[in-house]
């Protein structure tokens, strides 16, 4: 017998569901109400939001959506923020886009004027920054300026958000702006379906799970996390906010809180390799983190000696750290890569090779690249001023 899909229009709507940013919160409050969920940052200029739970963080982004609501911004209204590391960005990712208006997050490392062109290219109408870059802000041209940590000024408390009349999977929910290092910088808009499939892919190959402590080395701006505030998210996992690399602070964190996992540049991993050598005691963390590194083709690692390279490697081994590296590197360093993590049992998996005989079964795949399938038919866009 052969079947045909139905193709009437009410069995397309009743069996289609948008994929949106909002489900990651939406299923950890339904799960995890009662769950420690995020650790803020506790020396920053703003008041810490200390420890929250997944309740907590689901009423601070229904919050801030209500108070968007009061300033008038509308579906599809680009929100930016401006920030390090933090509890109120982290709670932007929902409060924003899961109800349809456009985050915005911007690198705070930019220059003042960097950052208005961002402002005005996006098209904001609101932004937040913190309170160390009150000048910046002050020099913006937007509707509505504010500074994290008056939170009067971002929440608005008892009052039930204007939902999301007719969620788009397909409807822009991020866009993120590249550093400008040889042109202005360029905006790059992230579908809701670009960020949910991206999340769930890359949690899918590092094995997030909700027993995972996140420690957010990785700045939140910087391509939204990899993905990971949504994808922590909804799996119920812990996040803590980290609002400066530092390889001490890192190094006590992951002793302090139980880390199991971060996502970490190059400089971020020799950070915390320079702590350790001043350390006392055992390396917090051994045989139980996992560090995501993107160490592209192009990296300066490999440039160096292939004595260096292990030595390196090797320091990661002795730190117990489980480090996935990305696949565009040099053949003969996947080689080499297959032969330390076989023959030599690294904590390093290396991709874009067949599978050694040996491979470490604790080493997690990943696609590196950002964990979005090739060939996803909603391929993000580059964005454009509103009024071009």
């Amino acid at each position: 017998m052969t079947w045909r899909f139905r193709e009437s229009p009410d069995y397309v709507r009743a069996m289609y569901y948008p994929l949106t940013v909002r489900d990651f919160l939406d299923r950890a409050e339904h799960v995890y109400p009662d769950r420690l969920a995020v650790v803020d940052e506790p020396d920053q200029p703003a008041p810490s939001l200390g420890e929250l739970t997944y309740r907590d963080l689901a009423a601070n982004a229904r919050a801030q959506a209500a108070k968007l609501d009061e300033l008038g911004v509308p579906v599809g209204g680009r929100v930016a923020v401006i920030s390090q590391n933090s509890a109120r960005l982290l709670a932007s990712f929902f409060g924003v886009s899961g109800w349809g208006r456009i985050l915005v997050p911007i690198n705070f490392r930019l220059s003042r004027s960097e950052i208005q062109y961002i402002v005005g290219h996006s098209g904001a109408d609101v932004v937040y920054a913190d309170p160390a870059l009150k000048d910046t802000l002050d020099s913006l041209d937007a509707k509505h300026k504010f500074t994290l940590g008056e939170d009067d000024a971002l929440y608005l408390r008892d009052v039930e958000p204007r939902a999301w009349a007719d969620p788009d999977e397909g409807a822009t929910a991020t866009i993120n702006y590249t550093s400008g290092t040889t042109a202005r910088p360029k905006g790059v808009q992230l579908t809701h379906r670009n960020n949910w499939l991206n999340a769930t892919v890359f949690g899918l190959h590092t094995t997030i799970s909700d027993r995972d402590v996140y420690l957010h080395t990785l700045p939140m701006f910087h391509a939204n996390g990899w993905g990971m505030p949504f994808g922590v998210t909804g799996v119920g996992g812990k996040h803590i906010v980290l609002r400066q690399v530092d390889g001490s602070e890192i190094l006590r964190r992951i002793d302090k809180y139980g880390v199991t996992l971060m996502c970490a540049a190059p400089a971020v991993i020799a950070a915390a390799l320079d702590a350790a050598q001043t350390w006392h005691g055992e390396i917090p963390g051994r045989d139980r983190v996992r560090i995501i590194a993107e160490v592209p083709k192009d990296s300066s690692f490999w440039a160096k000696s292939p004595a260096v390279q292990d030595s390196v490697l090797l320091a990661l081994e002795h730190t117990g750290a489980q480090v996935v590296v990305s696949p565009e590197v040099p053949p003969s360093a996947v080689k080499r890569g297959w032969r330390l993590a076989g023959a030599d049992d690294y904590g390093v998996f290396w991709l874009g090779a067949p599978p050694p005989e040996r491979a470490p079964g604790r080493a997690a795949a990943l696609n590196a690249r950002g964990g979005r399938p090739r060939g996803d038919p909603a391929t993000p866009a580059s964005h454009h001023h509103p009024t071009a």
